[in-house]
């Protein structure tokens, strides 16, 4: 006679075992499939803030240009550039949480650079304002270059360099951000 219980018991085995490697398996498809989304949209985050980042040295070029020209040439920044809108997807909550925070956070900064170098047209002269747009556009645009290459290293993006014949944005706003200390520094030994 065969032991039904036992047999039954190997066939209950066979099946929980074989649930389990289906689980796993279902499982480690999704978060693969995660992953990859999260990847995506990390390369789609980054190549928006250097997009954002290129922008910001095009108005400060012009701006610089205007300066060195009387305005002859080139236009003064009377705006931060606005940053587009983030896009839209469900990957943002598989991002690595620092980075989705900074990511997040960044068209507040942007508002906020707007919004304290508008202030300045109230409260000082055009010449005080305007110096504050440039020094307001290269800190935010350094900063959506240094995100973006922040995002490149966490996900294994290959690194992009933001140059065109010449000119290397990065190394364009580290020279810009060393002027704005010096500015702040002269303005603070004059107070």
């Amino acid at each position: 006679m065969i032991d039904l219980l036992a047999f039954g018991g190997n066939v209950i085995t066979v099946m929980l075992g074989s649930g389990a490697a289906f689980g796993i398996l279902k499982w480690h498809t999704d978060w693969k499939t995660q992953q990859n989304k999260a990847k995506f949209l990390a390369t789609q985050l980054a190549v928006q803030l250097e997009g954002y980042a290129i922008d910001c040295s095009d108005k400060i070029s012009g701006h610089i240009t205007a300066e060195d020209s009387n305005e002859a040439a080139g236009d003064y920044i009377t705006k931060i550039v606005e940053y587009p809108p983030l896009p839209v997807s469900d990957a943002y909550q598989s991002l690595e949480r620092s980075i989705a925070d900074e990511v997040l956070q960044f068209p507040q900064e942007c508002q906020m650079a707007e919004r304290a170098a508008r202030f300045l047209w109230e409260v000082a002269d055009t010449d005080a304002c305007l110096e504050n747009y440039k020094d307001n556009t290269i800190r935010i645009g350094a900063k959506a270059a240094e995100l973006a290459k922040k995002i490149r290293e966490h996900y294994s993006l290959p690194m992009r360099k933001l140059t065109f014949g010449e000119w290397d944005v990065y190394q364009f706003f580290a020279d810009e951000l060393k002027k704005v200390v010096a500015r702040e520094k002269k303005y603070a030994g004059e107070m």
